[in-house]
C-alpha cells in the first residue's frame, strides 16, 4: 500500500514543486544579468531536485492521520515545498562543513563553484567556492520562508525553535571530530536528536497538525522521534559502508572528515589497542585512500561496532513501532507509518 500512495504523492508533489519554483524565480525578477548570478540561481534550482521527500510525505500522512479520507491541499503542498527548500539550504551548508564532493550523484554546490572559479583562473577559487555556496544557501532559506508564508498559518515559531536546535547540534557534530576523547554516546545522541529526529521527523508532524489546528498524539511524536534516531544511525552506516551507486554520495567523506558516529565511538570505547591505533591513524585523513578506508571498515566490523550499531538501530526502530501502536490515528495511517518506518531503517540510499 505504501509504494502506491508514496509514488502518487511524489508525482503530485514534485509537479507542484517544479511549477511553483519556476514561478518563484521568474516572478521575483532576480538580477541575473551576470553569469555568476545566473549560476547561483541555477544551483539553487538544482539543489531542490531529487530526494526522497520524507518530510513532506510525513506531513501528508500526519495531516490525514485522523481523517476518513486522505487529502492533499495546496496549504499542505506549500508546507512540503517549504520544508524541502529549507532542507536544501541546510544540505548546501552541511556539504561545505563536511567537505563533501557529491550529493545525489552531482557535485555539491561549493565544489561546483570551486571548479567554476578554478577554471576561470581565480587564485582564491577555494574560498570563492565556499562563499558562493553560502550565497546559494541564503537564496534557498529565503525561498523556503516565502512558501511558508503562503500557508497563512503561524508556523514560524515551531520552525525557528527546531532549526535553532539543528544548528547547535551541527555545531556539536563539527567539534566532535576534534574532541574525540571527550565524546560519549550521549553526546552523539544529542546530535542525532537535533539534526535528524526533531528536524526531519517530528517537525513535519507538528506543522501538519498546526494546519488543522489540532494537537498531535504524544505517542505519534514519540514514534517520529525514535524513528528519526534509527534513520540517522542507518545514515551513518551508509556513510561508511554504502554503495556510492545507490546512495549518490561519496562513501569516503565521513571517514575523511573524521565524523564521530556511534560506529567510531564504540571502537574507541570498546576496541582493542591496535584497533584504536588504526582508527587514530587513518580517521580524519583528508587524502584517505580506498585501501586505508577499507582498513577502517575492517576495524569497525572486527571490533563488533557494526553489529552493536545495527542492534541500537533496531532498538530505536522497535521502540518507534511500540509508540505507533499507542497513537490515536486511523488504521490506514498507522499501517502507512509502519511501512514507512521499515523502509527508512532498511534503505540502501
Amino acid at each position: 500500500m505504501l509504494k502506491k500512495i508514496y509514488n502518487n504523492f511524489l508525482k503530485r508533489f514534485n509537479s507542484y514543486l517544479d511549477l511553483r519554483s519556476v514561478e518563484y524565480f521568474k516572478h521575483r525578477r532576480f538580477n541575473t544579468n551576470t553569469l555568476v548570478n545566473r549560476k547561483i540561481v541555477k544551483q539553487a534550482k538544482q539543489s531542490i531536485e531529487g530526494g526522497k521527500r520524507i518530510r513532506p510525505f510525513l506531513a501528508y500522512l500526519a495531516y490525514n492521520a485522523t481523517k476518513p479520507r486522505f487529502y492533499l491541499s495546496n496549504r499542505l503542498l506549500n508546507l512540503g515545498v517549504g520544508l524541502e527548500v529549507l532542507h536544501a539550504y541546510l544540505l548546501v551548508q552541511d556539504d561545505v562543513m563536511d567537505n563533501s564532493a557529491l550529493r545525489r550523484n552531482k557535485l555539491t554546490v561549493y565544489k561546483y563553484f570551486q571548479l567554476y572559479f578554478k577554471e576561470s583562473k581565480y587564485k582564491n577559487w577555494k574560498e570563492l567556492g565556499s562563499i558562493y555556496a553560502t550565497l546559494t544557501a541564503d537564496l534557498l532559506v529565503n525561498m523556503s520562508f516565502y512558501f511558508f508564508s503562503r500557508i497563512k498559518v503561524n508556523i514560524l515559531p515551531d520552525i525557528i525553535k527546531v532549526i535553532d536546535e539543528t544548528i547547535l547540534a551541527q555545531s556539536l557534530d563539527v567539534i566532535s571530530s576534534y574532541n574525540r576523547e571527550d565524546m560519549t554516546e550521549k553526546h552523539i545522541m544529542k546530535i542525532y536528536t537535533g539534526k535528524t529526529a526533531k528536524y526531519t521527523f517530528v517537525l513535519p508532524i507538528i506543522l501538519a497538525h498546526k494546519l488543522r489546528s489540532i494537537e498531535p498524539s504524544p505517542s505519534l511524536l514519540k514514534f517520529a522521534y525514535n524513528l528519526g534516531v534509527a534513520f540517522q544511525i542507518q545514515d551513518d552506516i551508509l556513510g561508511a559502508f554504502g554503495d556510492i551507486n545507490k546512495t549518490g554520495k561519496d562513501n569516503l567523506s565521513d571517514l575523511q572528515e573524521g565524523k564521530y558516529t556511534i560506529l567510531i565511538n564504540y571502537v574507541y570505547k570498546h576496541g582493542k589497542p591496535d584497533q584504536k591505533e588504526l582508527l587514530s591513524k587513518y580517521l580524519g585523513k583528508r587524502d584517505l585512500s580506498i585501501n586505508e578506508a577499507n582498513i577502517l571498515r575492517e576495524v569497525i566490523v572486527d571490533s563488533g561496532s557494526l553489529d552493536y550499531t545495527r542492534g541500537l538501530k533496531e532498538r530505536y526502530y522497535n521502540d518507534s513501532l511500540a509508540f505507533l501502536e499507542q497513537a490515536r490515528i486511523n488504521a490506514r495511517a498507522k499501517e502507512l507509518f509502519r511501512e514507512l518506518a521499515e523502509f527508512v531503517v532498511n534503505r540502501e540510499k
